[in-house]
């Protein structure tokens, strides 16, 4: 997190004006104790450290994610879903959640909501695996207020398994009752905690203009195709729902989670659409699970057109979404690296060259009167106080000389160092590793059923 958020804790023992403080509309407690855990680990704000720390969680997301969406698939589909994981993932489409530190409650967000989600679809409601689904549903609560929304994607899961298999049982319907009471309990802390300010759409064509740039990603400028870039998972609820052939119970994490990223699109545009506004970049780390989840309702429905004899019909349209998802992927990578990352550098050598110049001098002219992207903060005066607090001048990079010597004092600053210049042989011994397992599971498919 910020360094706004450590200066309360050097300054009060106060537990809940420490963790629980809002930040806009969120109560980010497990972010700051991430952030507080590294900084007394390394004794000296390293954004470098909490960067390497992002990919981490990262990385073990996207592992994650592939253990459990790839579960009881056949082994080409695996493979398939691998492939199309592996190449979303590692383009950093939302280079600003990778890049600035104080992103870290996407990450734990979503890694707490993926748990949840597959302690719930996995386990019967209300056995002790179950109730560990809650708690790592409100860790994501506590992450970001957006984790609320796992909430109702649970809820919907379980109805729509329910409607499938035409029947319930008790516990079924008591853990509806439970989650249902949780988010309407976390929903009024919210709203008594909201920061919506000018930043919410303002009248319906606001809404949905916003809400189908987002649904679309990555076509964020034409949102008329958010329908076909989502008709995929659409098409496996309808199937579940007539009872044609896919079994939903076993299915339900994807249910969940496609729910949820569309939970996720609506708040995007309710609370951050005004003037019918593409999603910022940050958002960016949830709307990529949008191509994921379809692509792998694809492979649902390729079992359903062969059971109906559409196998034809079926490749020529699955085709066709495959490759307009590909060109529309292909176009943000290519703006990643030919303008997003490149800015982004050049944005961040302005902001720290008036941060250093600032700490130097206290002149405030180096802050005043320039745009956010100049000083890496919105607000001037606040960005003042936080580097004229006393208790973080110890902590920050920058010394009163304006050097970042401190950085290296770091207790973990040699391991952040060797991680950074490293990375690309990381990224290459993973593809290895990659293909290594795809060809030992060809080799030994037919050893274990």
């Amino acid at each position: 997190m910020g360094l706004n958020s450590l200066s309360p804790f050097m300054k009060t023992p106060s537990v809940s004006i420490i963790f629980f403080s809002l930040h806009n509309e969120h109560r980010i407690l497990i972010p700051r104790i991430f952030s507080l855990l590294l900084l007394g680990a390394n004794e000296i704000w390293d954004p470098q450290l909490l960067m390497v720390a992002n990919a981490f969680i990262c990385s073990v997301t996207v592992a994650l994610v592939y253990k459990f969406i790839s579960h009881e698939q056949e082994y080409f589909h695996s493979v398939l879903l691998a492939i199309s994981i592996g190449f979303i993932f590692a383009v950093p489409f939302s280079w600003t959640s990778l890049l600035v530190a104080f992103q870290s409650q996407f990450f734990l967000m979503i890694i707490f909501s993926i748990l949840s989600f597959w302690m719930f679809s996995q386990h019967e409601p209300l056995s002790r695996k179950w109730n560990l689904g809650v708690f790592y549903a409100l860790c994501a609560y506590l992450s970001l207020s957006s984790g609320l929304l796992g909430l109702p994607a649970v809820i919907g899961g379980i109805i729509i398994v329910v409607i499938s298999s035409g029947q319930s049982n008790k516990r079924e319907i008591s853990a509806l009752v439970i989650l249902v009471a949780l988010f309407v309990l976390g929903y009024a802390i919210h709203i008594n905690g909201s920061g919506q300010g000018d930043m919410g759409a303002k009248s319906l064509a606001e809404f949905f203009v916003s809400f189908g740039k987002s649904l679309a990603w990555p076509y964020t400028d034409r949102p008329i195709l958010a329908i076909l870039m989502f008709a995929p998972f659409i098409c496996v609820l309808l199937v579940m729902v007539m009872r044609s052939g896919i079994d939903a119970r076993k299915n339900m994490f994807l249910i969940i989670l496609g729910i949820f990223i569309l939970g996720q699109t609506l708040a995007i545009a309710y609370i951050r659409g005004a003037g019918g506004n593409s999603p910022a970049n940050r958002y960016v780390e949830l709307l990529i699970f949008g191509p994921l989840i379809n692509f792998a309702s694809l492979i649902h429905l390729s079992k359903i057109a062969q059971k109906w004899k559409l196998r034809k019909y079926f490749y020529w349209a699955s085709s066709t979404w495959v490759l307009i998802a590909l060109m529309g992927l292909g176009a943000q990578a290519q703006l990643v690296f030919s303008n997003g990352l490149v800015s982004w550098h050049s944005q961040n050598i302005i902001a720290k060259n008036n941060i250093s110049n600032y700490v130097k001098t206290r002149d405030k002219k180096h802050l005043e009167n320039k745009p956010g992207f100049q000083i890496s903060y919105p607000a001037p005066d606040n960005l003042i106080k936080i580097l004229d607090d006393e208790t973080l001048r110890d902590v920050i990079p920058f010394t009163a000389e304006g050097k970042e010597d401190r950085l290296q004092a770091g207790k973990l600053r040699h391991l952040t160092e060797g991680l950074m210049n490293v990375g690309v042989w990381i990224l290459l011994l993973g593809i290895a590793l990659m293909a290594g397992a795809t060809i030992m599971g060809w080799l030994v498919r037919d050893r274990f059923p």
